[in-house]
């Protein structure tokens, strides 16, 4: 692919910027509607009439299995978007679609520093996201 990649230097046009934001926004779209239905099956109604014991312990697993899967949900949607947006980024500074994997070989300098910019900028707002998520964690647990 990557070689078909290079071969074909499919150039950015606002129509594959779209693409690419189309498709992050369905993969989005996909994990909320999957989201919901998951926080929606109650799979420990069954034990309405056992023991509470029984019901308890169905109810914290079912809530430790949707803990999990939310957070390998996240996980994926993640690397899809931080691809997604590392190529986006990419082919606005190069001008073209770069391959998957790349090094900076025949890349201007300036093409260069463009790239440590954006990968800065990228790690700044990270580590805001980080530190607006623990807080509204801990202001939920009060």
């Amino acid at each position: 692919f990557d070689t078909f990649q290079q071969e074909a230097k499919l150039k950015v046009t606002g129509k594959l910027l779209a693409e690419c934001f189309a498709f992050t926004g369905m993969l989005l779209l996909m994990f909320c509607v999957g989201g919901d239905l998951r926080n929606s099956y109650r799979p420990y109604e069954q034990y309405r009439s056992s023991s509470e014991e029984e019901l308890h312990e169905a109810m914290e697993k079912h809530e430790e299995w949707v803990e999990v899967a939310n957070e390998v949900e996240d996980d994926a949607l993640t690397l899809a978007f931080g691809l997604v947006v590392s190529q986006v980024v990419r082919a606005c500074i190069l001008g073209e679609l770069p391959p998957l994997a790349g090094y900076p070989a025949h890349k201007t300098l300036m093409q260069c520093n463009f790239l440590l910019i954006a990968a800065v900028i990228s790690v700044v707002v990270v580590l805001l996201f980080t530190v607006a998520a623990r807080a509204m964690a801990i202001a939920d647990r009060r």
